[in-house]
């Protein structure tokens, strides 16, 4: 159960950083107004789903549950992974 704690963490203090990333573009994008106002939407929304986030994540691990954290795992580990294979479809052939 440990490691599955361990690992939940993990996976959550990865999505701080591209949150935080992704506020941090946000708050320093030179582009036009409708480029801004997209990326400060964005991300609020991210900092929204981290607050969702880490509540789960705190309250499965303080009631020790199992499924709790494993769909903690899922729901914080599905908007990288979108991501990801997003931009692997823009570079194949």
């Amino acid at each position: 159960m440990s490691n599955l704690i361990r690992v939940a963490w993990w996976v959550f203090g990865f999505d701080v950083v591209l949150g935080a990333v992704l506020v941090v573009a946000a708050l320093t994008d030179k582009g036009d107004a409708a480029g801004r106002g997209l990326a400060q939407v964005y991300a609020v929304g991210c900092v929204i789903a981290l607050l969702a986030f880490g509540a789960i994540l705190g309250v499965s691990t303080f009631l020790r549950s199992r499924i709790g954290l494993w769909l903690s795992i899922v729901l914080m580990a599905t908007p990288p992974v979108l991501y990801a294979v997003g931009v692997a479809r823009r570079f194949a052939p």
